[in-house]
């Protein structure tokens, strides 16, 4: 899989992508056991083919879910890196109830490559997002949006800044390995649980 997607993966320049990762390079063989052990383990436990293909496939699921939502993303402590606003910057402006405005960031046009680009923030220096008051001076909304975007991205780009917290490209293998180690632990630990369920002795 990895080998056939080779030139696909370098167009689209995307390794994080959640859908990518775990199908590419060492990870999915971490999977591929930790799987094969825990419908082992299911039908030790349960003696009946269907409970155990159930109940493995759930186990299977939730354990990849847990990973990828709250451990992949914390494996290392991401970095951060700021960038000036520029016209190209694509500044959004939103009045999502009368008397509030907020400022807000995406990741389109952060040019860090092959980065996991976790959050973009529009701050000043002391990290402070811009005020509902300071965004209805400097950026006046009409039916659409701002009345004049461009004079209103050079307001915010004469005290504010982009803030981007991301894990940079380098620690793709990194991460690979990591979540590797993670499911062959937990498919060793289920091996061991394993031989003990064979070997305890049965009243």
């Amino acid at each position: 899989m990895s080998w056939w997607s080779s030139k696909l993966d370098y167009v689209s320049a995307d390794p994080f992508n959640s859908l990518r990762f775990g199908v590419r390079d060492v990870v999915p063989v971490g999977y591929a056991v930790f799987a094969f052990v825990l419908g082992l383990t299911a039908g030790l436990i349960f003696r009946r083919m269907l409970p155990a293909m159930l109940a493995a496939l759930v186990g299977f699921v939730a354990a990849r879910e847990a990973v990828t939502a709250w451990v992949r993303p914390h494996m290392f402590a991401p970095l951060h890196q700021s960038l000036p606003i520029t016209p190209a910057t694509p500044v959004s402006i939103d009045q999502t109830s009368p008397g509030v405005i907020k400022a807000f960031e995406n990741t389109r046009g952060i040019n860090l490559p092959d980065a996991w680009v976790y959050s973009v923030k529009i701050v000043d220096q002391a990290g402070h997002t811009p005020t509902t008051s300071f965004l209805s001076r400097a950026c006046p909304l009409g039916n659409y949006g701002p009345l004049n975007p461009r004079d209103c991205t050079a307001r915010l780009a004469a005290t504010f800044h982009q803030l981007v917290t991301y894990q940079p490209g380098s620690r793709y293998w990194p991460m690979q390995w990591c979540e590797l180690a993670i499911f062959l632990s937990l498919s060793i630990v289920l091996g061991g649980f394993c031989f003990w369920w064979i070997r305890r002795p049965v009243i």
